[in-house]
């Protein structure tokens, strides 16, 4: 049985990943190649911890001792415990490869380091870095470049305040971003001008798919 690949978009909130992502597994479904489309967080019992902190950070910092940076470290292992359920468990995205699904996740290890390496300190990135190198790399990654101004009226309009969507964190990970893709492989981490058109950069991601098999 030929292997499933594994591909990840990346890039902040309000890029349009999460449409291209899906758009991405239902066109590979229309053609007969079974695809499933996946998120992280997840929605197990770690990701939806995860998914509380990110809406209501208030609630698990109170003690004026600890700071946000305390946090970081405690949603870096969250992240890295989440992570480790969606690949092994027994529905997830390793055994969907092994039986040659192919797997689309909307965010995944360089995700971590963009929206939790920011403010953190020297020991917390060194932290993410020990978390992130256990996981499976993916197949093929698109990183959706787009401008932050666009991204904020995106968000803006649908109403969202979250502390990953503040303008501050949103800067600071399209740095990151941009940072990490400049120094990687164009053959499987793809950086798209994401203030295109949206079938554009369909179109473009289409392009993409002969860098790996399908």
């Amino acid at each position: 049985m030929t292997q499933g690949s594994f591909i990840v978009f990346e890039g902040i909130d309000g890029c349009g990943k999460s449409t291209q992502a899906k758009k991405l597994a239902e066109y590979l479904n229309s053609i007969g190649k079974e695809t499933w489309y996946t998120t992280q967080p997840t929605d197990s019992p770690i990701g939806k911890i995860i998914r509380e902190y990110i809406n209501c950070p208030d609630n698990y910092c109170k003690d004026e001792e600890e700071t946000f940076d305390t946090f970081d470290a405690q949603i870096a292992y969250l992240f890295a415990a989440d992570r480790h359920w969606h690949l092994y468990n027994s529905n997830g995205i390793i055994n969907k490869l092994n039986n040659g699904i192919n797997v689309i996740c909307d965010r995944y290890i360089f995700s971590t380091f963009a929206h939790n390496s920011g403010n953190a300190s020297y020991k917390n990135y060194c932290l993410n870095v020990d978390l992130t190198k256990r996981f499976i790399e993916p197949d093929l990654i698109y990183f959706l470049d787009t401008d932050v101004d666009i991204c904020i009226d995106r968000l803006t309009n649908r109403g969202n305040s979250i502390l990953y969507e503040s303008v501050d964190k949103l800067q600071t990970a399209q740095m990151i971003y941009q940072r990490e893709f400049k120094h990687s492989d164009p053959s499987w981490c793809i950086q798209i001008n994401a203030n295109q058109q949206e079938d554009e950069i369909f179109k473009q991601i289409l392009q993409g798919l002969s860098n790996v098999h399908i």
